[in-house]
């Protein structure tokens, strides 16, 4: 019966009739965003080869990561203005500042929608279920913002805006439409992050094209498709990882603020900041396993900059070198890293136990780094290079939403 017992179970899809309040709306924000972020979550690990993996999808993320933007933009300056009205000005500062922050991001959701223009995939007409919720992600907040009660995404964005006296009527009313929005900001990180793994994997196995005729002064044939040149696929990766670069930021501020007014949201924060402690965990223990490979620490660091999944231990990144794809056998690999791991992270605990660490090396700040500076002085005489905690901030691996 446990085993039968699903792990965890997403809530409703929820979509607004027309006639939903505001706290009505700020409920169905909140869990169309969590659906979305399980929906990103999920599409960000397929397989690179995977047919659930379509440019329609990214278009179509890529959207709705635009007038999601939009509207929480809107949104942040309507509450900075209410907020005013009730007296807080600090409050209101972080709000306008907030708002600022998120109109950048919409920017870079637009250029990323517009490279993704200029190309095509293999499998084209295919809709994820990510793209499906981040649509109606992008309609939830624009019910929210204007004023028409029948808004929809064709109406666009040159509308009458809801009045901030409707919008949040008591001042208890802005932090809860605050954590609407965080929610919202939120999830479009992962959808950006998901965006981002999927195009760098369709890349990897020349999955992006591009119409023949595009290429060379002959025409081609209509249908006929070539692989896109590097200059286009930078392009589009550029976009990506600018959009994913954008929402990261801007949910790290919109956390802060979160925090300061109290929303119900500020709970997003304790959950990221979990997520960072454990990836330096994984980071450290990456380390231990080649603590003088410069190439293994150059790809660890690279990997924490650009946001990838986790680092790929010696074992599976020797079978990647060696052009295997087959994810049976990167599996394995990968087990058998993760065990190797541990064993040394059990060693460095027992060794740690039994030695008492000299005077010279001070404090111990991280299990493993004072291991590592006494028990295996690195060429030189130069303690190894160890990741300090929070270096690589919100671009570690997200856990399951």
């Amino acid at each position: 019966m446990l085993y039968a017992i699903p792990a965890s179970a997403l809530p409703a899809r929820r979509l607004p009739d027309g006639r939903q309040p505001v706290s009505d709306l700020c409920e169905a924000i909140i869990t169309t965003s969590e659906r979305a972020s399980r929906a990103a979550w999920t599409a960000a690990g397929l397989e690179p080869g995977s047919p659930a993996i379509s440019v329609t999808s990214w278009r179509r993320i890529a959207e709705a990561g635009t007038a999601t933007s939009h509207h929480c933009h809107i949104l942040f300056t309507v509450l900075a203005s209410r907020a005013a009205q009730h007296g807080s000005a600090e409050a209101s500062g972080g709000l306008k500042a907030v708002a600022a922050d998120v109109w950048l991001t919409r920017g870079a959701w637009q250029r990323s929608a517009r490279a993704l223009r200029e190309v095509t995939t293999d499998v084209r007409w295919r809709v994820s279920r990510a793209a499906a919720e981040a649509a109606d992600l992008a309609l939830l907040t624009g019910r929210l913002t204007y004023a028409d009660p029948g808004w929809s995404l064709a109406s666009g964005p040159s509308q009458p805006v809801r009045p901030a006296a409707l919008l949040a009527p008591e001042p208890a009313d802005v932090p809860d439409i605050m954590a609407a929005v965080h929610h919202a900001t939120d999830t479009l990180a992962r959808l950006a992050t998901a965006n981002l793994e999927q195009t760098r994997g369709a890349a990897r196995v020349r999955r992006i094209l591009v119409p023949v005729r595009s290429l060379s002064a002959e025409s081609g044939a209509p249908d006929s498709f070539a692989v896109a040149p590097e200059e286009r696929i930078a392009s589009v990766l550029d976009g990506c990882a600018a959009a994913r670069t954008a929402s990261v930021r801007t949910v790290g501020v919109t956390g802060d603020l979160a925090v300061a007014l109290q929303a119900p949201s500020r709970v997003l924060v304790t959950a990221r900041a979990v997520t960072r402690a454990r990836g330096f965990a994984r980071s450290v223990r990456l380390a231990r396993v080649h603590p003088f490979d410069s190439a293994a620490s150059n790809a660890a660091g690279a990997s924490a900059a650009d946001g990838d999944r986790d680092p790929s231990g010696p074992f599976e990144a020797r079978l990647r070198d060696i052009g295997v794809t087959s994810s049976r056998f990167l599996r394995r690999a990968s087990s058998v890293d993760r065990l190797g791991q541990e064993v040394i992270f059990e060693a460095a605990t027992e060794c740690l136990d039994r030695r008492t660490p000299p005077a010279a090396v001070g404090p111990i700040r991280t299990l493993g780094s004072d291991v590592l500076a006494r028990r295996v002085p690195a060429p030189g005489g130069r303690a190894p290079h160890l990741p300090q905690p929070g270096s690589s901030a919100e671009q570690e691996p997200e856990a399951e939403p």
